[in-house]
């Protein structure tokens, strides 16, 4: 129990390397999304830190410490607004920005979508657990249900167009609840 608290306070703060790495990550995603390239999207994910402050949210659930809960709550929503206003920025200033798959695949959420951010939550809490040495891939894939949707609704937001806003922010919301119930369960389920 000690290594994961340790491990969320670590992950969460509010630090130059959090913000650092959340506007890297944001660029690469932003413009991966702009160019429809999967592999420049995919390297976004690594970069981005997000697997650390929705472990100390959900960690912080659990264990009924709203100070860790709000230090992943804080660093989460730092991250959100920052990937935004690099979506946003990036999609004021490429030119020619059209709706390609990479973002329309962002804007129509599907239960698919949500089950793929569910079955993340749960390997990312369960590599904490078991202190399974992948817990860098799992946050890659914890990171594919947020940042590009991040940047999407930014781009949405430079386009102007309320369909990719509202879509975005849906798929966002929807999978960090997903995120948050699965490493909930996994941690309860685990004692």
């Amino acid at each position: 129990r000690e290594t994961i608290v340790d491990y969320a306070k670590e992950n969460s703060a509010l630090s130059s390397q959090l913000i650092f790495l959340a506007i890297v990550a944001s660029i690469v995603t932003s413009l991966g999304l702009i160019t429809d390239n999967t592999a420049v999207i995919v390297g976004s994910m690594i970069i981005a830190p997000v697997f650390g402050p929705i472990a100390a949210m959900a960690i912080g659930i659990v264990l009924g410490d709203l100070k860790l809960l709000g230090r992943g709550l804080l660093s989460e929503l730092t991250v959100v607004g920052i990937a935004i206003i690099v979506g946003g920025v990036f999609g004021l200033i490429i030119p020619n920005v059209t709706i390609n798959h990479a973002l329309e695949v962002r804007m129509l959420p599907t239960i698919a979508d949500l089950l793929i951010a569910f079955a993340a939550g749960g390997a990312g809490a369960y590599s904490l657990i078991v202190h399974v040495k992948s817990q860098q891939l799992v946050g890659v894939v914890i990171a594919a249900a947020l940042i590009p949707v991040m940047a999407t609704i930014g781009i949405g937001i430079s386009l102007g167009n309320i369909s990719m806003i509202i879509g975005a922010t849906l798929l966002l919301f929807g999978n960090l609840f997903a995120l948050l119930l699965a490493i909930i369960l996994v941690f309860y389920y685990q004692g």
